[in-house]
């Protein structure tokens, strides 16, 4: 079968545009000589401060009102829970009080089919709370932080929201859950 050389594409290099601007002079730096650093502060500690309240270097962290409180300390317990029951390590009943409906559902819809299917138990490491609305005593708060599974780090979100419950009064309960 015969090719024509005439019907062959022309193949041609075009050369690529900079798009860097081009380089200007810069001066040289000033090496100037810091001032010589305070001596340090002798304490009469034998060990370091282990409390925050303690360091001089980090701010204390303001306290939280008592409704935050409340609701981070069920976030926690709520979310090692959930996790729990993920895990496999829990029966999932646990969960109905905790979650609005349809949540728990979802939440057992993420276990494994095997109990080791997922490398390792997941434990919780931090939760973080803010409040969600501008209604005081916040009736709706953001809760968000992280868990490890194995040598992995994960994040989780939920809104967390006082619901009342009959002859109880008001109860936290997670009304959206994110896990990572």
């Amino acid at each position: 079968m015969p090719t024509d050389p005439a019907s062959q594409p022309i193949l041609t290099v075009a050369p690529v545009v900079d798009y860097e601007p081009p380089a200007r002079p810069t001066a040289a730096c000033r090496t100037a000589h810091p001032a010589p650093l305070p001596p340090p502060v002798r304490s009469l500690r034998a060990h370091p401060p282990r409390n925050r309240q303690d360091r001089p270097d980090r701010p204390a962290r303001p306290a939280l009102p008592a409704a935050l409180r409340s609701a981070a300390v069920f976030a926690d317990a709520a979310l090692r829970r959930v996790l729990e029951v993920v895990d496999q390590r829990r029966p999932p009943t646990h969960l109905h009080p905790l979650l609005a409906a349809g949540l728990a559902e979802s939440v057992l819809a993420m276990r494994p089919r095997t109990p080791t299917g997922r490398g390792g138990p997941a434990t919780l490491q931090r939760v973080r709370v803010q409040p969600a609305g501008a209604g005081e005593p916040p009736t709706a708060v953001e809760v968000f932080g992280t868990f490890r599974r194995g040598a992995r780090t994960h994040a989780l979100a939920c809104r967390v929201e006082s619901v009342p419950r009959p002859g109880k009064g008001l109860n936290w309960q997670i009304v959206a859950l994110h896990i990572g």
